[in-house]
């Protein structure tokens, strides 16, 4: 077996062949596309311990990446805690001409719900036997599962700025901070608007979501219904295409549709409960505070849902739906398909209202 890929009026070139396979059917050797060759070894878990890269499949003198796997207890490895987890990676990268080779030992440790609580990374240098820390990451995090970096047992964060001691310390710079290690609003779950980070209104956003939605399925719409004008066969082509640009029609119409409901112009987001009685019922009490506000927004969205829709809401939706089929299958089209008493209608609406409210 081989992976070959060419470019357009090239040769075909190898990319990786020679392929070897355990038992289980993972592959545990192969030649690439420069000739090296790439080996895995796994444990009876099938987990890989040892990666390498070498000049033939049980050589591994160009790179070699070590695993482990288990729970360090006492300074012992305890393998039979094996939960998946890696619990170290080592990286040993040997002497290239004046670029010294090195071995880099980077360990991990997880919290009780198997996230990675702190990583460090230990290098020695070939021909040495003394090892340094290259860098540590120390990792908290908040009830919603968002992770931050703790900094003072980090090393991975630019220290640009001086603190306030005598004599004064490197510190993290406050805008480094922002985009580096920003903080989260434990109220809603969000980053800090103290960071500098704002926020659009759900109605915005949903907003240009819909309208993406509509002016998609209504330019494949239009495309497919001039197709099938074009077309010859006056069943598979021209019925089957021209129905395909109804639905696709129909699709872009339901938020238009939706917009016209009382309860959801305006693309209204029930979301009424203040970010203080949120964040202090959460914290009451996750479980039943989340369900708490969910069940109020419910209620808001149900009384305001009880009321049927103004002539004017109702007229507003049929003009703009009779405005888009015209732009979209043309004036023969629609003059067919409404009548002149309704299209005159509409268009004395539209002469009064414009396009107020329409999703444009």
């Amino acid at each position: 077996m081989q992976v070959q890929s060419r470019k357009a009026n090239d040769t075909l070139r190898n990319y990786a062949n020679g392929f070897t396979y355990t038992a289980a059917g993972a592959v545990s050797a192969m030649r690439l596309g420069n000739g090296k060759w790439e080996s895995t070894a796994f444990n009876s878990r099938l987990q890989p311990t040892r990666i390498g890269l070498g000049g033939s499949a049980s050589d591994q003198s160009l790179l070699k990446l070590d695993y482990t796997y288990g729970v360090v207890e006492n300074n012992q490895l305890n393998t039979a805690k094996n939960n998946g987890n890696i619990q170290s990676q080592t990286i040993s990268v040997p002497t290239v001409g004046t670029s010294t080779g090195f071995t880099a030992v980077q360990t991990y440790s997880y919290d009780s719900l198997n996230r990675i609580d702190d990583a460090t990374e230990m290098v020695t240098p070939a021909g040495s036997t003394t090892a340094t820390q290259s860098w540590k990451q120390d990792y908290t995090f908040d009830r919603y599962g968002n992770r931050n970096f703790v900094e003072a047992n980090t090393t991975t964060i630019p220290r640009n700025c001086q603190d306030n001691q005598s004599p004064p310390n490197p510190a993290i710079c406050d805008e480094d901070r922002k985009i580096m290690n920003p903080s989260v609003n434990a109220s809603n779950n969000r980053l800090s608007a103290s960071d500098g980070y704002q926020f659009e209104a759900a109605q915005t956003k949903a907003r240009q979501v819909a309208v993406g939605f509509i002016d998609q399925n209504l330019a494949d719409a239009k495309e497919l219904f001039q197709k099938a004008q074009r077309a010859t066969n006056p069943y598979f082509d021209k019925r089957e295409t021209t129905l395909k640009a109804l639905e696709l029609f129909g699709a872009a119409m339901h938020p238009i549709m939706d917009n016209g409901s009382p309860a959801h112009r305006g693309f209204q987001v029930y979301d009424n409960v203040s970010t203080a009685q949120t964040g202090a019922a959460i914290s009451a009490n996750p479980i039943a505070g989340a369900v708490a506000t969910v069940v109020v927004d419910l209620l808001q969205h149900k009384e305001t849902e009880s009321r049927e829709p103004t002539d004017d809401e109702m007229n507003s939706m049929v003009d703009e739906i009779r405005m888009r089929y015209r732009e979209t299958f043309g004036e023969e089209a629609y003059s067919t398909a409404v009548s002149q008493d309704e299209r005159e209608r509409t268009e004395g609406r539209l002469a009064k209202r414009g396009t107020e409210g329409m999703l444009r």
